[in-house]
């Protein structure tokens, strides 16, 4: 490898740690994400002019579950397909871009229709009668978020209720 490649490699991979460790100084609760908050106190602290705007956008481009977080790899712009695209693409069957009923129900059998309809009728934004990816993202995210909920209540419980001692 020629000098200039090896001077180019090393440049990259410092501004990638240089990245990093501002990643890791904005992700407050080390979970190895960061809010738009998070990232945007980051940059003011830095005395970075900055608008919650451009954190927007940045998050627009970034955030490819569409969780309202960005991972490192999102961050970083590293090609990664997430379980949310990785599912999306396998319900898209004649590849629109967009799920319809049909093509949802054939993944979720197990859901009757009912369901379905509630399920597109909560998470349709555009009215279409079908989900397409940011659709999609937010129906995934949500049931992630109430399976957490669900997780957090049977943990409370199990801390509250009363021991029982062998006699």
């Amino acid at each position: 490898m020629s000098w200039f490649l090896m001077n180019e490699k090393g440049k990259k991979e410092k501004k990638l740690r240089d990245l990093k460790k501002a990643f890791d100084k904005a992700d407050k609760d080390g979970d190895d994400e960061i809010s738009k908050q998070d990232w945007f106190d980051a940059l003011t602290a830095a005395n970075m002019s900055v608008t919650k705007q451009d954190v927007d956008k940045l998050f627009r481009e970034h955030d490819k579950d569409g969780d309202g977080k960005l991972s490192w790899k999102e961050f970083a712009g590293e090609e990664t397909e997430n379980k949310n695209e990785r599912a999306f693409k396998l319900m898209d069957q004649n590849h629109d871009g967009k799920i319809s009923k049909s093509e949802f129900k054939r993944f979720c059998h197990n859901l009757s229709s009912d369901q379905v309809t509630a399920a597109f009728a909560k998470f349709d934004i555009s009215g279409d009668d079908k989900l397409d990816y940011h659709e999609f993202c937010g129906m995934m995210n949500n049931r992630g978020k109430e399976k957490e909920k669900e997780r957090e209540k049977r943990e409370i419980k199990k801390a509250e209720s009363p021991k029982r001692t062998r006699q």
